[in-house]
């Protein structure tokens, strides 16, 4: 809220004092024009690629072989601390691991504060914390598509005491090589990292385990695996029992008769004694479970694409059991082309929502299609879908609405596609050409507000111009529309377009300079004033209405480019304006400044 302090602005541009309102500031120079003459690169603009360059509308739709062929590495960094006893841990050990291979490690330092930083791989990561004296504690890590740096919070550590044991066979005697391992209980949320060999008596000791309720996992070739409850609390031995080793077989197949590879299956058991068991399919669909610790199992399988299957009270003798796992619904076809033409490598077909038809959500995905042109698009949960092509030199294709349901594939016949128009641009500024616009294809007409709305798509899912200026498409239906940025240009809607017969003629677009309005807003104590909105508005048809930006945390802000013209601009302080709006001449190419300063009870 506004008080009754005085706000002071304070106005700085070189020039006369035309530029400013005189009643509440007068301009003082402080900084350069940053003006900069139509069609000059700069140090900010993209550089372009060589004289060949010819942008495909395989980009602009962003399909994922138009990308780079490998995936980019994604550089995590983990920032917490060790709590101990409801005290920082100093000196704690912290680790990144996959199995048993270790990716990074650090040290809690003041106030049990760390950082870890590695590159995430295709396998899960967890992040290990080692104390003496304290349990090892596992947390899963996930995946991120993106790097970034992650607070984790603080990783409180339990006090450990001293565990050992023997295991032993059904007849009593002592197995060597046995792993054992031990978790919080059946409904702890936590898991530890706690893992180790029994030695040639069938010994087993671990310096810090948990204090409480526990349980021990002991695991031996040729017997069945055994779990025990243990109420950790005391110096005395543990005896763990294996059990006589049942085996199990499954073979997974989809229904019909094809085996399901790669499938993870999930055994468990009603008797609180036989842990669960999980390993994936061979690529015949058959899996063997051989160290089993009870007759009677419970089988659930899954895999992407395939529904869920699960079948119950299986017995462990040794037979072969079928379970089916039939895959999702989805949508076959054949696209087929003109017979002097040939599909390219990689096309692939979409299938969307068919409430969601726009083809700016293609942004990955697809499914390929077979050199004969068959597709099948499949993972699809019952519903109405449209398919959508986009294969370069063809028109792109977007169908009617496709409904699926749980009987089986739905096929969608023969998709014809027809070669496309082309078109030929070239972006010029002041008469120089013009490089590094993005050009966004458009099947409708935008709205014009859409303009200046920010692109959400990857930087490389749409073309830009040459070094000349100059960017091809083909493959476009008859009429297209046309929209054209730069940063620090003017956007432009360029349309509709007529390509149904090709031409050799070239489009030629002249983009304009916008200039900036930018500042910083300061309280009178000097320190930057984050969060304030800023309100332009200026006339013309770009600017029918006000709009507003916000200072960042170092009390700056900075607009898009706007067209030359007269702007009104005005701080607003939570609910209440700073008094007069200032008016501002901004011309082409040029970044106008403005310093508001308010009293810092405001």
């Amino acid at each position: 809220m506004i008080g009754s302090g005085l706000v002071t602005l304070l106005l700085f541009h070189p020039g006369s004092s035309r530029r400013g309102d005189k009643e509440l500031a007068q301009p003082t120079r402080t900084g350069e024009r940053t003006t900069r003459e139509a069609g000059e690169l700069s140090l900010e603009e993209e550089r372009p690629g060589t004289d060949t360059d010819i942008l495909s509308p395989v980009e602009r739709f962003s399909m994922p072989h138009s990308g780079p062929k490998t995936a980019p590495l994604v550089r995590r960094r983990l920032r917490g601390s060790l709590l101990a006893d409801g005290r920082p841990m100093k000196e704690g050990r912290v680790e990144v691991r996959i199995g048993d291979r270790t990716l990074a490690h650090a040290r809690s330092g003041d106030f049990g504060r760390f950082e870890i930083e590695f590159v995430q791989e295709q396998e899960e990561a967890h992040l290990i914390t080692i104390a003496r004296g304290f349990v090892p504690m596992r947390r899963s890590l996930g995946f991120k598509e993106i790097g970034s740096v992650e607070n984790i919070g603080s990783l409180r550590l339990m006090r450990g005491l001293p565990l050992f044991g023997t295991v032993r066979s059904p007849r009593g005697d002592p197995v060597a090589g046995a792993e054992v391992e031990v978790g919080l209980g059946m409904r702890s949320t936590q898991t530890v990292a706690l893992k180790t060999v029994t030695d040639e008596f069938g010994k087993f000791e671990f310096r810090e385990a948990p204090n409480g309720q526990i349980t021990i996992t002991a695991f031996a070739e040729g017997y069945g695996a055994r779990r025990i409850q243990h109420s950790h609390g005391s110096t005395h031995p543990v005896l763990v029992l294996l059990r006589p080793a049942h085996t199990l077989r499954l073979r997974l197949h989809d229904g019909r008769g094809f085996p399901v590879a790669g499938a993870e299956v999930e055994l468990t058991c009603s008797d609180p004694g036989s842990p669960k068991r999980k390993r994936k399919s061979d690529a015949e669909g058959r899996l063997l479970f051989a160290d089993l610790g009870a007759p009677i199992w419970n089988a659930r399988a899954m895999k992407t694409d395939h529904r869920p299957s699960s079948r119950m009270r299986l017995t462990a003798d040794g037979t072969e059991h079928e379970l089916e796992v039939p895959l999702w619904p989805g949508i076959v076809g054949q696209i087929i082309v003109p017979k002097d033409r040939q599909l390219p490598e990689d096309s692939q077909v979409f299938a969307l929502p068919s409430q969601h038809p726009s083809d700016r959500l293609l942004n990955g995905g697809g499914h390929p299609i077979d050199t004969d042109g068959r597709f099948r698009i499949g993972g699809l949960r019952p519903g109405s879908y449209a398919v959508h092509v986009r294969i370069q030199g063809y028109v792109p294709y977007a169908s009617n609405a496709v409904s699926i349901n749980l009987h089986g594939d739905t096929n969608v016949g023969r998709i014809r596609l027809s070669v496309g128009g082309k078109l030929q641009l070239v972006t010029v500024c002041a008469g120089r050409p013009l490089a590094g616009v993005t050009c966004e294809l458009r099947t409708k007409e935008p709205l014009a507000a859409e303009i200046w709305r920010p692109v959400l798509r990857r930087i490389h899912a749409f073309p830009k111009t040459d070094r000349h200026g100059r960017a091809a498409f083909e493959g476009l239906n008859e009429t297209v529309w046309l929209i054209l940025r730069k940063e620090g240009y003017l956007p432009l809607i360029e349309g509709p377009l007529q390509t149904e017969k090709p031409s050799s003629e070239t489009l030629r677009v002249a983009m304009e300079q916008g200039g900036r309005i930018s500042g910083t807003v300061k309280t009178s104590e000097g320190s930057p004033r984050a969060g304030t909105r800023i309100r332009i508005h200026g006339n013309g048809a770009y600017m029918r209405s006000p709009f507003f930006i916000s200072t960042r945390p170092n009390g700056t802000f900075r607009s898009t480019a706007l067209p030359p013209g007269t702007y009104q601009v005005l701080a607003v302080f939570g609910t209440k304006n700073t008094g007069k709006p200032v008016n501002v001449l901004l011309e082409a190419g040029e970044e106008f400044r403005l310093d508001f300063t308010v009293p810092k009870a405001q």
